[in-house]
């Protein structure tokens, strides 16, 4: 699980702390879907043999957790392996050594921390990309 932390939202976190459902719904929404982004990148880097690794990929839905809003993108769980090889046992260790063994070898675009590279790279612009996510969404609902 890689982590993004966002900081700098002011104004949003003001409206945020006031508790404005609105705004909660709103940044939960904007979440999710620049997640749903990074994931659609991180598919197309990950390890790909007979697709059970990226059928596996997911974003769940968002938690509130006190002044906190988390997503969480994942790969592996019950959607992993159940092979016969793994006698129908679910295989979600499968997906951290596929992402952290930089030593395998991929096809040609395929790779090891194929979902760390692509949060590194969403966590350079994600502040700005939800603050306009979240005005639009309100803008469009009120």
């Amino acid at each position: 699980m890689q982590t993004i932390r966002v900081t700098g939202l002011d104004k949003l976190l003001r409206v945020l702390l006031r508790g404005s459902p609105l705004a909660i719904d709103a940044t939960r929404r904007a979440l999710y879907e620049e997640a749903q982004i990074i994931l659609g990148k991180s598919l197309r880097q990950v390890p790909f043999e007979h697709g059970t690794l990226a059928g596996s990929g997911m974003v769940h839905d968002p938690v509130v957790m006190g002044k906190d809003i988390m997503v969480e993108i994942s790969y592996g769980g019950p959607a992993m392996d159940r092979s016969p090889r793994n006698k129908g046992e679910v295989n979600v260790g499968y997906a951290r050594i596929q992402h952290e063994r930089l030593d395998f070898k991929h096809a040609a675009g395929r790779k090891a921390n194929y979902l760390k590279d692509p949060v590194d790279d969403a966590a350079k612009t994600l502040q700005a990309k939800l603050v306009k996510r979240v005005s639009a969404i309100i803008e469009g609902i009120v």
